[in-house]
């Protein structure tokens, strides 16, 4: 009997001493604290915020302990995986040492990820940081600019961007012409700059005019007059993307037209899509078949 009683007072005792454990255990998720005096990117980390702070929310990503389970080093270092805000998302874009001077901070993104395969599904964001620790891949230097993004929500209201997720495409504005909206710009098919086209297609007279008079910022295009294809000279600019309301930037290269030949019939008039010069990409040998590739000219 006293030995019974013994044993019941030891775990009573072990009882009260877990207790006090667990009285003394609190998991709080440490947050980062900004301000004026800790400066817009850094702040400091507190254990505990202000009674009358306004609660957080969290989304559980992971979790990795069960209720009432027994944590320890190493175990308890990292029990769950939280997540913010899902609407506000963060990417780290791998950019090469050559292009990170053309980086800057608040430079518009466009990217598509593997998950969808929809040309319409893309994203836009900003670039929020640039980090100076570079990181080496097989000899290359690559740094990290990180890509502030606002997420998006399929038709079932549920959110397109996901962590872990990888980019299929990434693309860094890092030059605009004309300003914000583009007005007055035409672009053309980079492909139709000095297109070579079989002699079969041309017609009497066309050789006289594919002598370039005019510079080296002059290069030749052929446009579609009808059924025939008629040699022209435009002066371009730059050389980029394309930007697209509907598929954000064009997956092939555009370059900008300065100036039309003055003979040129009908000249393009800004809102008529009717007379743009129609222009010849592409055309198979004459023995098969005689159709041309032809792209409109583009006006932001």
């Amino acid at each position: 009997m006293k030995t019974a009683n013994a044993r019941l007072d030891e775990a009573t005792e072990a009882l009260k001493l877990a207790q006090i454990g667990v009285d003394l255990t609190h998991v709080r998720v440490p947050f980062i604290q900004r301000g004026a005096t800790a400066g817009p990117e850094l702040g400091t980390v507190v254990g505990q915020e202000a009674p009358d702070a306004p609660r957080r929310k969290y989304t559980l990503l992971e979790r990795k302990v069960a209720v009432n389970q027994l944590v320890a080093p190493p175990g308890s270092a990292q029990l769950c995986t939280l997540a913010g805000d899902l609407e506000q998302m963060e990417v780290p874009a791998q950019v090469s040492e050559s292009d990170i001077s053309k980086v800057v901070k608040g430079a518009r993104v466009f990217f598509t990820v593997s998950a969808f395969t929809d040309k319409e599904v893309f994203f836009t964001g900003q670039v929020k940081e640039l980090r100076l620790m570079p990181a080496s891949t097989q000899g290359a230097v690559f740094y990290t600019a990180v890509v502030a993004v606002k997420n998006q929500r399929d038709a079932n209201r549920e959110w397109r961007l996901r962590s872990g997720m990888s980019t299929s495409g990434i693309d860094l504005v890092t030059h605009t012409v004309d300003g914000p909206d583009h007005q007055g710009t035409w672009m053309v098919p980079s492909v139709a700059l000095d297109f070579q086209l079989d002699e079969a297609y041309y017609t009497p007279g066309v050789k006289e005019k594919l002598v370039n008079t005019y510079g080296d910022d002059w290069k030749l295009v052929w446009r579609l007059d009808g059924a025939q294809p008629r040699p022209m000279f435009v002066r371009i600019g730059v050389s980029g993307k394309a930007e697209d309301p509907q598929t954000g930037l064009r997956p092939e290269p555009y370059t900008q037209v300065v100036e039309w030949p003055s003979d040129l019939t009908p000249a393009p008039v800004p809102g008529k899509s009717e007379t743009y010069p129609r222009l010849i990409t592409a055309a198979p040998p004459v023995k098969k078949s005689k159709w041309f590739s032809i792209s409109n000219v583009i006006k932001f």
